[in-house]
């Protein structure tokens, strides 16, 4: 599932990066402060895009938790747990949440690593 959701994040990273290419739009990077309101995410914020295309003004977050336990899940093996998320959301009079990917690794007993694979292009 986490090799999903890296092509899921990778796919979404393309998308801008083929339309910057053609030189119509804009991306720009965010900060945590530069979050609207209403933007959610578990973990630390790894990247945060802002562009604006025909469906209006738009606005991709990741982030991750690292390796941690989490008190919601149940631990049977004393084990560790790490999630990713990312979410598409649409700005306008209201902010709207289009899309959100959520995945997780729970109570594992060996070492592990959920983070998202960047791709980064010349």
């Amino acid at each position: 599932m986490i090799k999903l959701v890296s092509l899921i994040f990778g796919l979404a990273t393309l998308l801008p990066l083929t339309i910057l290419a053609q030189g119509s739009i804009k991306v720009t990077n965010l900060d945590k402060s530069q979050l609207p309101a209403g933007v959610k995410y578990t973990g630390k914020l790894k990247n945060a895009i802002r562009w604006t295309d025909k469906s209006g003004d738009n606005i991709l977050v990741t982030a991750e938790t690292g390796v941690y336990q989490n008190p919601k899940f149940k631990h049977e093996n004393d084990g560790s747990d790490a999630e990713l998320y990312a979410g598409h959301y649409l700005v306008g009079d209201s902010l709207q949440l289009t899309w959100k990917v959520y995945d997780f690794i729970k109570d594992s007993p060996v070492d592990l690593e959920a983070r998202f694979a960047h791709v980064y292009f010349k």
